[in-house]
């Protein structure tokens, strides 16, 4: 079976994290990166010996024969490069939190609907084992019938240090964090039924 080819578009702090988890995996093959930031896409491009580097998705997806993009950019460009990819036929793996806003998610996946591609949205906690476990124990019963929780976040991680530009988003705790709180919320308890 031959590999899946994709993109990543985005070259900041994350997408270290990413390619080098990419990198570890196999079925899949890293044939480009993307960012608007020259220096910033050759560098990780060198450190993965990723060989096609752009500084335009349009001109990635124009010269690149892609299964997919992974797109780990800020949250405003989430929606017009999901929308691009679509319209190139190319399925889309994007970073949490999927959209500034609920038009523009709606908008990405109509887009993606439309032009019959996939779209995931990036959320990682509800993979790791403690969260496994918990889900385990809630769906065999162990804990009883759930009717009300009461989740905090707690992490170690020197957020604003290595990623300052986050002190500056307005709504930085349901941009940053809420969306890990809600889509653990989701997994473990069920989708929201009314608010």
């Amino acid at each position: 079976m031959q590999p899946l080819r994709f993109a990543v578009i985005g070259a900041g702090f994350w997408s270290n994290y990413q390619v080098a988890a990419w990198k570890e995996l196999h079925g899949v093959e890293l044939v480009a990166l993307c960012d608007t930031n020259k220096e910033s896409v050759h560098t990780l491009a060198h450190k993965f010996g990723v060989a096609n580097a752009y500084t335009t998705a349009e001109e990635l997806l124009a010269k690149e024969n892609v299964d997919f993009v992974d797109i780990i950019t800020d949250v405003d460009s989430h929606a017009s490069l999901s929308r691009l990819a679509a319209a190139k036929g190319v399925n889309v793996i994007c970073q949490k939190p999927m959209a500034g806003s609920l038009a523009d998610a709606e908008k990405m996946a109509d887009s993606c609907k439309m032009q019959n591609v996939k779209l995931f949205v990036h959320e990682n906690f509800r993979w790791q084992a403690p969260i496994r476990a918990l889900k385990k124990a809630i769906d065999g019963g162990e804990i009883g019938r759930i009717f009300k929780a009461r989740v905090t976040f707690c992490s170690a991680f020197p957020v604003f240090e290595n990623q300052p530009f986050l002190s500056d988003l307005s709504h930085f705790i349901l941009t940053d964090i809420g969306s890990h709180v809600l889509d653990i919320c989701r997994f473990l308890f069920g989708e929201v039924k009314r608010l």
